[in-house]
């Protein structure tokens, strides 16, 4: 909720003159209806802007304690309980994402110490969980890193101070400090990545959905340059970038008319896509079996994912079952792998269901829930999800090996 500011709309309103010749009689005159006005109006004004900034003062103290109880709390389920309390009205599913991680890890914690597998509780839960606790209260009361660049619960001073956007500042925190730790995958050894591979593998490949505005994002700096030098302003050149690439059903290299000096020559060096977009590849992917769509809006629907973020359409990038293991060791050879998701990736997705005793994979889950009555509880039971692994520093040259799949 924002409040107005208490100086706002009293525009015009003036405390009448004293006339030091005024006398009783002419007090009782012909002005004395407009000066009483004058007085009712200010006496307005000043009561308005007296339960403004008491207004003010108490969303102060709320947020105050809010502020204290975030930083204060030890574990999600804290967090979550402070974030239910609020008077915001910009919770989004923070609340329901930090609990599916506590539950997570609960679950996590106690399938490894029944198993004896200690090494595992202290590398995915013991090693990790301070960490990711501390990007959430960091980044939900103080201020949150990329991608949004928001700060904490009392961003503003009065007299526009905000109730706090839980919702993005939860998601914003997830990218804080600790999360190259935090979000990596649950991998102990190369036997690890050899599981996840043969899943993959028997389930037609791994597959992405990236959107049209991802794929311009991660364009080669120097390419991207040449169309902006063609088109003037990155504006227009996504513009027409977008327009060349949704004609062709095809991320577009170059433009089909150049201008401003730059020429065909210049586009040489990018003689493929994968020269083109060359970043590697970090974050989920599922398997190739569960990437038979044929809409942007199914895709997102089945992949629990926010549709204003694809608005311009996207991509499916794939690899082979049979190109998988190849594609894996150049991942572990850059630095990266290709395994199993970490039990904190419910502080991202709502959807997503962590399989404590499945090793290799995890599922992203429907979040519909007249389809699926386990929808955005992290249930922990296989329900027909979508299996879903995590790669790092996977190599652009894999994905792009394939033509892409053009969703709109």
């Amino acid at each position: 909720m924002r409040l107005m500011s208490p100086f706002l709309g009293i525009q015009g309103a003036h405390m009448p003159k004293k006339n030091k010749s005024t006398s009783p009689s002419q007090a009782s005159g012909p002005n004395a209806s407009s000066t009483d006005s004058s007085v009712e109006t200010g006496a307005s004004n000043s009561a308005q802007q007296d339960a403004m900034a008491a207004e003010q003062r108490a969303m102060r103290t709320r947020l105050e304690s809010e502020k204290s109880g975030i930083l204060g709390a030890s574990s999600f389920d804290g967090l979550a309980r402070v974030i239910d309390s609020s008077k915001s009205d910009n919770k989004g599913e923070a609340a329901i994402k930090l609990r599916n991680t506590e539950k997570g890890v609960a679950r996590a914690r106690a399938y490894f110490d029944k198993n004896g597998m200690d090494a595992e509780a202290k590398a995915f839960i013991d090693d990790r969980y301070a960490g990711a606790l501390s990007d959430q209260q960091q980044g939900i009361a103080v201020t949150s890193t990329k991608p949004l660049a928001l700060t904490g619960i009392l961003a503003k001073s009065d007299p526009d101070l905000e109730e706090a956007n839980y919702s993005d500042l939860q998601w914003g925190a997830v990218f804080g400090p600790n999360a190259g730790t935090t979000l990596k995958q649950e991998l102990l050894s190369n036997d690890d990545v050899a599981a996840t591979v043969e899943v993959a593998a028997n389930k037609g490949g791994l597959a992405k959905l990236v959107g049209i505005k991802g794929m311009w994002g991660s364009m080669d700096a120097g390419l991207k340059d040449l169309w902006k030098q063609v088109y003037k302003t990155e504006a227009l050149a996504y513009h027409a970038w977008k327009a060349s690439t949704l004609a062709q059903s095809s991320p577009a290299i170059q433009p089909s008319i150049m201008d401003n000096g730059v020429s065909a020559l210049q586009f040489r060096p990018y003689t493929s896509l994968a020269k083109a977009f060359p970043n590697p590849t970090n974050g989920c992917m599922g398997m190739g079996e569960d990437y038979q769509f044929s809409s942007i809006g199914e895709a997102c629907n089945a992949l629990g994912l926010k549709p204003e973020w694809y608005a311009d359409g996207g991509f499916i990038l794939s690899i082979p079952g049979a190109g998988v293991e190849a594609a894996a060791a150049a991942a572990v050879d850059a630095g990266g792998g290709v395994g199993k998701a970490t039990v904190f990736t419910s502080l991202m997705f709502s959807e997503f269901n962590y399989i404590a005793e499945d090793r290799a994979t995890n599922e992203t889950e429907s979040g519909d829930s007249t389809v699926n009555a386990n929808a955005k509880q992290n249930s922990g039971t296989k329900s027909g999800g979508k299996t879903e692994v995590v790669v790092t520093k996977l190599p652009a040259a894999a994905l792009l090996a394939q033509s892409p799949k053009l969703l709109v």
